[in-house]
């Protein structure tokens, strides 16, 4: 494997961690907006925020 495919597949692997460390957290999110006691849900925006995981 040379120096630059190798290169490549780390860059990959770390882009595709950060994306699904940002999709767990946007999950997370909305969850929290789903079951919060201290305000109206707004189902738009969870809905939103699930669509994008």
């Amino acid at each position: 494997e040379s120096p630059n495919a190798r290169r490549k597949r780390n860059y990959q692997q770390s882009e595709a961690d950060r994306w699904l460390k940002q999709a767990q957290h946007d999950l997370e999110s909305a969850y929290n907006d789903m079951h919060s006691s201290t305000s109206q849900v707004a189902y738009d925006w969870v809905c939103y925020k699930c669509y994008r995981v």
